[in-house]
């Protein structure tokens, strides 16, 4: 999908909302990983 071309506002807001969703799931992967090594 191309980021440039302009998206009807539904569209753009879930979007973002997915995009939102998946750093946050990679921030608690990221987490999950440090305990594991003990940082």
């Amino acid at each position: 999908m191309s980021v440039n071309r302009k998206l009807p506002k539904d569209d753009e807001e879930i979007h973002w909302r997915k995009v939102t969703v998946a750093e946050g799931n990679l921030r608690k992967v990221r987490q999950m990983i440090d305990r594991r090594i003990g940082k």
